[in-house]
């Protein structure tokens, strides 16, 4: 039966969502508190706050063996945080780049792709019969995980930021930090049941619609727990604070490849299917992309045309990827 699994998922979604809420809003309130500069929220907070869905979806994958669409939710929705976010985000405002700290976080990603592509290339480099993301290769993960984000969290707290601040009303009657933390709790008990449903009605719904669930973490449960970047993203761009827009994407796709990655092989080996490389491939395209429009070109701006063109090709290949589908309902 189709519904139940689908209601499910859609309930999977909305505690996922709704988790992602209480989370990021009591991290950013707890980081505000003790000082942290917006740059510094924007990357970790926001960035890597946002990215929450992916890291409990995630290990919810690996414990229930579907590492599939661990690979397919982490590139998937770094695909989305490169392509879709942005290019929304530039259709409200012009992305531009002031700060070495955020295009240092530009050429990290790169970095990122390229390290991605090392670990899971076990069948070309040592002539092995398949590609794994070994328990080994996910302690390597974290290790760089740990190098680049303090890097980039070092570089933020030494700039002293030039662009708008994030406004700070003053409340006097603002929740205590015990009520804060508690409600960051309750968000994290919505990610971990919401991600367990995800998981297991997506596998579901992918052997029903018979599309193999690499395609369905990919796309459908990608695009879902990308949701809280390009909310994120959006409303920035609305305000014209554009660096945390920046901010966002680069940490939310170091936290995919090192950290969900990272922490998910820790718990499951994670094997690579040949068609996987292809969707690398498709992240490492995206990945130059954004560092060809805000950190090589001369203007260093993102404006509505290029974000235009950028959707368009995410449309383009969500479409290639959910292709079989139209079958499914034909």
């Amino acid at each position: 039966m189709t519904v139940l699994p689908l209601v499910f998922f859609a309930t999977g979604f909305f505690l996922l969502i709704r988790g992602t809420d209480f989370f990021v809003t009591n991290a950013a309130r707890i980081a505000r508190r003790t000082g942290f500069s917006p740059l510094t929220i924007g990357f970790v907070v926001m960035g890597f706050g946002t990215s929450v869905p992916e890291l409990f979806v995630g290990i919810s994958a690996s414990i229930s063996g579907n590492t599939e669409i661990v690979l397919g939710n982490a590139v998937g929705s770094s695909i989305a945080s490169l392509l879709l976010v942005p290019g929304v985000a530039a259709l409200f405002c012009p992305i531009y780049l002031y700060r070495k700290t955020i295009r240092s976080g530009i050429l990290f990603i790169l970095i990122a792709a390229g390290i991605l592509w090392i670990v899971v290339s076990d069948a070309f480099l040592d002539h092995a019969f398949f590609s794994v993301i070994s328990r080994s290769d996910g302690l390597i993960l974290l290790c760089f995980f740990c190098i680049f984000s303090g890097r980039v969290i070092s570089f933020a707290g030494s700039v002293n930021s030039g662009v708008k601040n994030v406004p700070e009303p003053v409340n006097h009657n603002s929740p205590v930090i015990f009520v804060v933390v508690l409600k960051g709790l309750f968000g994290c008990l919505c990610l971990a049941v919401g991600s367990r449903f995800i998981v297991d009605s997506g596998a579901s719904l992918a052997k029903l619609m018979g599309i193999s669930e690499r395609v369905m973490g990919m796309t459908v449960i990608a695009l879902g727990t990308a949701l809280p970047q390009l909310a994120t993203c959006i409303a920035a761009a609305r305000r014209g604070f554009t660096e945390i827009v920046v901010g966002t994407v680069s940490g939310a796709v170091f936290f995919n490849i090192f950290f969900v990655l990272g922490v998910s092989a820790l718990i499951r080996p994670i094997a690579i299917s040949p068609l996987a490389y292809g969707d690398m491939g498709m992240l490492t395209l995206a990945s130059f992309m954004l560092f060809v429009f805000l950190f090589a070109g001369n203007t260093r701006m993102m404006g509505k045309s290029e974000g235009g063109f950028t959707i368009s090709l995410y449309l383009v290949y969500i479409g290639y990827l959910l292709f079989p589908v139209i079958g499914f309902f034909s």
